[in-house]
Order: C-alpha cells, then sequence, then structure tokens
C-alpha cells in the first residue's frame, strides 16, 4: 500500500485500543478495522495503539497493517515513537521512547510473590507457564511469548480480589480493568499518556484537528475522555458523548 505524505502543522490522531476493538477474540485484525484504519490513514491521521499490550505485541499487529504506527503499550506505561515519525515530525532520527511509570514489572513480581502466600491461587504472567499463558488467554504459542514480555506491569488472569487489591495498593501499585484481565502497574493510565503525547505535538508547533478515540474497556475511559470524538465498541462501557458502535465500519472519516 502506498504510504501518502502528512501534511505539516495541521495533524489528525486516530488512538485506538487493540483487545476486542482492533483485534477479535481470536487475536485476528478485524477486517473492518483494517479498511477503517487504511482510510484514515489515507485522510492524515497519525495511527497510534493505546493498549495493554506490550511493544513486542502492538509492533506485530502494526507489521499487519502495514502502515508507521506510535505506540502506548502496558496500559499507558510508554510511549514509542518509531524513528520513521519521529525523523517526519521530531527531527530525531532516533526511536523516541517516552516512559511515563517509574514502576517496573520486577518490582511488581516481587508484591505478587508476597501475595501468592496469602492467596496461592492467583495466576500472573510471571507465575505461570507458557501453556498455562494460552489456556488463560487463548493466545497462540508465538503470541504468549510476545505478550510476556512486559517491561512496566503484570496481568493477574486468576485470584485478583478485594484483599489483593489492598495490599497492591499498600505497595503504590495500581489495578486496571481491561475486556479480560487485570493489569497492575504505576500510576499511569491511556489518558495520561494521549494527553503527553498530543502536548508533544502542540510543542513542535503543530495543530491537531481531530483526535478519535476508540476502545470497549474501562481502562479505554481516561483515553476517550482525553480525545474530542470518542468511540465505544459494545456496550462493556458507558461515557457521556461518546458515541456506541459495533464495528469499525460506523467510525465516521
Amino acid at each position: 500500500m502506498p504510504k501518502p505524505s502528512l501534511y505539516l502543522k495541521e495533524l489528525n490522531l486516530f488512538f485506538t485500543d487493540l483487545d476486542e476493538t482492533l483485534i477479535d477474540k481470536n487475536y485476528n485484525i478485524r477486517d473492518d478495522a483494517k479498511e477503517r484504519i487504511s482510510a484514515a490513514f489515507q485522510k492524515k491521521f497519525i495511527i497510534v495503539f493505546a493498549s495493554s499490550k506490550t511493544l513486542a505485541e502492538e509492533i506485530y499487529y502494526a507489521k499487519q497493517l502495514n502502515i508507521p504506527v506510535i505506540y502506548i503499550v502496558e496500559n499507558g506505561s510508554a510511549i514509542y515513537i518509531p524513528a520513521e515519525l519521529s525523523r517526519k515530525f521530531f527531527q530525531d532520527k532516533t526511536r523516541k521512547e517516552i516512559k511515563l511509570s517509574p514502576i517496573k514489572k520486577e518490582f511488581i513480581v516481587s508484591v505478587l510473590r508476597k501475595i501468592e502466600k496469602d492467596y496461592p491461587d492467583i495466576k500472573y504472567y510471571s507465575n505461570s507457564t507458557l501453556e498455562e499463558i494460552s489456556l488463560f488467554t487463548g493466545l497462540p504459542t508465538h503470541l504468549a511469548e510476545l505478550a510476556r514480555k512486559r517491561e512496566f506491569t503484570e496481568t493477574i488472569f486468576r485470584g485478583y480480589a478485594s484483599g489483593v487489591e489492598k495490599i497492591l495498593v499498600a505497595n503504590g501499585l495500581y489495578a486496571q480493568k481491561g475486556s479480560k484481565f487485570t493489569t497492575i502497574g504505576g500510576n499511569v493510565d491511556k489518558g495520561k499518556a494521549a494527553r503527553f503525547l498530543i502536548k508533544l505535538f502542540t510543542r513542535f508547533n503543530y495543530s491537531l484537528k481531530r483526535i478519535i478515540g476508540i476502545g470497549d474497556g474501562e481502562n479505554d475511559i481516561p483515553l476517550l475522555k482525553t480525545v474530542n470524538e470518542p468511540y465505544i465498541i459494545g456496550n462493556k462501557i458507558n461515557l457521556k458523548d461518546a458515541k456506541k458502535v459495533y464495528s469499525f465500519s460506523e467510525i465516521e472519516l
């Protein structure tokens, strides 16, 4: 697919969640989503993934779209801007890595290991085998491997309870509920990351005309409150002024 040049000074942003938004329950990109994102790119939108997924997972899906993508990973823990886009918009020849969370996965795991003494049924990436991860998530093995490459968060698949949450909070950790599982990390979210990115563009004298955001879970609400054109896929959440749709084809470009 040809890559049209983007207009300088006036830009549009297109933020999208991945699980059960861009991709279906079988972890494949939806056909209507692929068509809509391609159309958005042709209309001078910069595509931004905003997900609880790892950088490795997001890159995997971006390659299938065959367009440059900015990555907000692990529920807003970091922003990665590929060199191609960093050079184009920020005069930087290298990939930009903006780490917004001071928390590292290793610290979270150390807390969860202690929690396991009182909650032995708790399961998360670091105490699960690859086979268990595939069973819990439905991910094929090659995607389960990518999902384990976490830098800033851990994901609890089973055994999350109010007692667990209290211990996490006491250790300065925060829980965010996605469409499937609960992600544990720092005091970050997709909305904070989106606002950081928006401010970065404005500091470089770009005018952002349209900012679309798409999501389906509780952890998408901060993002949807940040953009000026929020869309909710499905019926899992409610948000005033957000438009509810059931497919990407209903998103106005």
